[in-house]
């Protein structure tokens, strides 16, 4: 399943996009700028068996894997309209 991303909004706000997807049973699996539709990125999302427990809360950050914090995907997308170096973490 795919997800769209506005790339105009910052990183933490889509960071709560991924956590509300991530609530009706899917896990983040990669993230992509939408070659598009430009200021856009395209999320990839995995359907979770029902006996699956939800993921623990996703994080977007342009800096440095947080120590304790297991990284899920690392790329370049839109943020605040601008392509951006970005990590997803757990």
């Amino acid at each position: 399943m795919n997800v769209s991303l506005n790339g105009a909004k910052s990183l933490s706000q889509q960071a709560i996009m991924l956590l509300g997807a991530e609530n009706t049973g899917k896990e983040l699996l990669s993230i992509a700028p939408d070659l598009e539709r430009p200021h856009f990125n395209n999320a990839v999302l995995k359907e979770l068996d029902l006996d699956t427990p939800a993921p623990s809360r996703i994080e977007l950050s342009s800096g440095e894997l947080p120590v304790g914090k297991k990284l899920i995907w690392m790329g370049i997308i839109y943020a605040d309209s601008v392509l951006t170096a970005a990590i997803a973490y757990r």
